[in-house]
């Protein structure tokens, strides 16, 4: 997400995106969490949902911080498109919310491994993992996911509405929303840390 000075209230596009990130519960991340609770238990026949439920913990807080720290960032950049995109725009990323996600995901589980739930190689599959989940996130978010123009003031928006009126698709595939983006984040996720935990054994 793009940003704003330090000190500056973030912006309402920004505002918006986190407020949906932290009192949202994301059914699509939830449903393939107890789907890798179930691929694991299959292949070694224990009942031990440990490992998907912390990645899935530390990909949700590492996504959530980069969003809610990023807004104070003073530049955004879009990699993937390789310009400067405006604030709260799916796609941008900045060093402040890209540490914020690393360190995020690696304080999940650093945790996981102190307390006795996981061992060191399944805790660093697991930071790694939720790391790249959100990479792969503004990858979609930048590349794939609809923007909307508003037509009474201009302004590049997610959603459907905007100066109480229906905003028209500018890119992206109608399809393609952030809440289409986020399971698709989490299956990546998940399925590195799968192919992961596979390769070690």
């Amino acid at each position: 997400s793009p940003y704003v000075k330090i000190g500056n209230p973030p912006c309402c596009k920004a505002v918006e995106k986190t407020h949906q990130k932290n009192i949202e519960i994301e059914w699509d991340e939830s449903f393939f969490a107890v789907y890798k609770g179930v691929y694991h238990n299959k292949h070694t026949h224990k009942m031990d949902v440990r490992r998907p439920f912390h990645q899935k913990l530390a990909e949700a807080f590492a996504d959530t911080v980069a969003s809610g720290l990023g807004v104070y960032s003073k530049t955004t950049f879009d990699p993937f498109k390789m310009k400067k995109c405006e604030c709260g725009i799916s796609g941008g990323m900045s060093l402040l919310g890209t540490l914020c996600s690393a360190l995020a995901a690696i304080l999940i589980s650093a945790l996981s491994y102190a307390l006795g739930f996981v061992d060191l190689i399944p805790a660093l599959i697991i930071a790694l993992s939720a790391f790249l989940g959100g990479i792969f996130d503004s990858l979609l978010g930048s590349l794939v996911q609809v923007k909307y123009s508003c037509p009474i003031c201009g302004t590049v928006t997610e959603s459907t509405e905007h100066c109480n009126a229906q905003t028209v698709v500018l890119r992206g595939l109608p399809c393609v929303n952030n809440n289409t983006v986020n399971l698709l984040g989490t299956i990546f996720s998940a399925l590195l840390s799968s192919l992961l935990f596979l390769l070690i054994k």
